[in-house]
């Protein structure tokens, strides 16, 4: 899955979840996957334009403790100029 996730380029990421809400689920299962990649700026770079999808906060405050312990661990390995912002962005 993480071979097809890199192969979507950031753009047209934004613009498929500009109209559409990313669900908890599909949340879940991209973080589990992003977890194991070692590029730590194309995570980055991937949580950013994921967190402008439609409604996004709303898919916070669903999110369950699985979720928001990934996301702390996602966070703790960014580099610095995406960890900051991604915290912010990802925050419930």
């Amino acid at each position: 899955m993480l071979a097809y996730l890199k192969q979507i380029p950031f753009s047209n990421l934004e613009g498929y979840f500009k109209n559409a809400e990313v669900s908890v689920e599909l949340l879940g299962g991209l973080l589990d996957v992003l977890t194991l990649e070692a590029e730590q700026v194309w995570v980055g770079n991937f949580l950013v334009s994921l967190a402008k999808a439609q409604n996004f906060d709303m898919t916070l405050m669903f999110a369950e403790d699985k979720e928001k312990s990934l996301i702390k661990e996602i966070v703790a390995k960014l580099p610095t100029e995406f960890a900051g912002k991604v915290k912010q962005m990802y925050s419930t």
